[in-house]
């Protein structure tokens, strides 16, 4: 409000918003002639202190010159405007908040950063200190907007809300990126079996090695064993997997790092000099079990998913499986049915569920257990952190959706028929039925992993055999579509995609759908 037409515009020109010519030709001899006494000063000494002289290579500062001017540049710099109407006071931050007078700004930037930690960069210790400062009554923040300390300063907003401080802020970004090798992210799970071999994604910037080769490396710290490979730096992320093999049980730590290929670079010119290195790795853990999973198999009758789960859970010598089935023949030739007809300890106050991992609810009547057992259910997800895996069957899945524990749990709801639309009389099942079709959260699943390559995962699951019946459902909200149908007619009440493999978390622990029951039919 304080400032004219023209200051804004000669502060453009300093910051490089706009070229020097270009304010000239906006600007009629008339108009400064008729100007304020302030204003004509300004213009008359054009040559000599305008911000356009004070800095005739712009493009070519950095952020900190920039700011420092757009503070300090001679009758129109912000302080000494900031000054004639209130008291000014400039301080510096990144991780900690150091103050500084206005003219020690012309000193260098390594004097003025003495005591500053450079290596992060924390809103929340700049906004602690605005409040609590009683007298002050505003804030100008000039930053380029980045936080990397991972914090979240909203009690400090609100705080300064409720005090009715106002916070300006002043973008100081730059055409030309930083030369600067540093690893994004990783992503990895939290937990193993012995002897697998998780998928490691990490995402490096590579900003500055335009057509530069980079190493990233996987260093597994008990071992020292060392997995890398080579990207061509340019675009803004490099994304890159590993996945070891992992034999020793425990907490496995390893460090991930991305650095220069000092071989591949030796023709490519000198080496660069990055503007920090201290992000160069990132250190992680996964642990590694020796142990077994033990899941709970639920189901009415011998029907072929309940035979081809049982009998793929039994060859892994991972899983402790418990099998019940609720209907089956018993012709009194054995002393009890081969398979248990009724829940484990379902009678016990701990339940038939609290030595479990996993339950997996198939096509059987909700009638077969008591209401305490299904509460017993909904606390070992919700509160224990146990998995729920529910089935779609043909016989129950309405009486299912009718228990309101069971239909409260569900990822989805308002289900539908899936109806298949090609032609069932082909030859191959690999064009039978409908097919699943895995969303881009599905891809990224590791529940969803037939490959460790993400190619090779689509094309099998592309090649997967179809189906010939399922049922679908809407998302419920925050739940994730794993997989859709592809080549069945459905009806749909959103615009969100139909699920028929989704996964929601439940308090502690998660709930999956799975609107198919012929798995086996993967089993080749």
């Amino acid at each position: 409000e304080h400032a004219t037409d023209e200051e804004r515009k000669q502060w453009a020109v300093g910051l490089g918003m706009i070229k020097k010519d270009v304010l000239e030709d906006s600007e009629p001899a008339s108009d400064i002639e008729e100007d304020s006494e302030e204003s004509s000063t300004v213009a008359d000494n054009k040559d000599a202190e305008t911000p356009a002289a004070y800095n005739e290579t712009t493009h070519h500062m950095s952020r900190f010159d920039l700011a420092r001017q757009l503070l300090s540049a001679p009758k129109i710099g912000l302080l000494d405007r900031l000054q004639e109407i209130s008291g000014v006071e400039v301080v510096m931050f990144s991780r900690s908040v150091k103050g500084t007078a206005g003219e020690d700004l012309a000193g260098s930037r390594e004097t003025l950063a003495d005591g500053v930690t450079s290596a992060t960069t924390s809103f929340t210790k700049l906004l602690d200190e605005i409040a609590a400062r009683e007298n002050c009554t505003a804030a100008i923040v000039i930053s380029d907007g980045v936080d990397t300390s991972g914090e979240k300063p909203l009690s400090q907003l609100k705080q300064l809300s409720g005090q009715s401080r106002s916070i300006f802020s002043i973008l100081a970004g730059s055409v030309s990126q930083p030369v600067d090798l540093a690893i994004e992210s990783t992503d990895h799970p939290e937990s193993v079996y012995k002897k697998d071999q998780p998928l490691i994604r990490v995402r490096a910037t590579t900003h500055g090695y335009e057509g530069r080769n980079v190493t990233v490396t996987l260093t597994d710290v008990a071992t020292g064993n060392r997995m890398t490979q080579e990207v061509l730096g340019g675009e803004r992320f490099a994304d890159v997997e590993f996945s070891p093999v992992l034999n020793t049980p425990g907490r496995q730590r390893f460090i991930v790092d991305v650095s220069p290929s000092a071989e591949l670079n030796a023709n490519q010119g000198s080496a660069l000099e990055e503007t920090q290195q201290d992000n160069n790795q990132q250190e992680f853990a996964i642990n590694v079990i020796d142990d077994t999973t033990r899941i709970l198999l639920v189901d009415g009758e011998a029907r072929w998913e309940f035979r081809f789960l049982d009998a793929a859970f039994e060859r892994d010598d991972r899983v402790n499986l418990n099998a019940v089935l609720f209907e089956q023949p018993y012709l009194g030739l054995l002393p009890h049915s081969f398979f248990d007809s009724s829940l484990p300890n379902a009678k016990t106050s701990a339940g038939p569920f609290e030595e479990m991992d996993m339950v997996i609810w198939g096509d059987a009547d909700p009638k077969s257990v008591d209401q305490g057992t299904w509460e017993k259910l909904e606390r070992f997800v919700g509160e224990r952190g146990g998995t729920l895996v529910v089935s779609a069957g043909k016989r129950h899945f309405s009486a299912v959706m009718q228990n309101p524990i069971l239909a409260k749990m569900m990822p989805i709801e308002h289900f539908r028929h899936i109806e298949s639309n090609r032609n069932e009389t082909t030859p191959s099942p690999n064009l039978r039925g409908f097919h699943l079709k895995l969303t881009p959260q599905g891809e990224q699943h590791p529940v969803m992993k037939l490959d460790t390559d993400n190619a090779q995962n689509l094309k099998a699951w592309a090649n997967l055999p179809g189906h010939f019946h399922g049922l679908v459902g809407d998302p419920k909200p925050g739940a994730v579509v794993l997989a859709t149908p592809v080549g069945g007619t459905i009806s749909s009440t959103t615009t969100r995609p139909a699920g028929a493999i989704v996964v929601q978390n439940y308090g502690l622990g998660r709930v999956l759908w799975l609107g198919i029951d012929s798995t086996w039919r993967w089993r080749s």
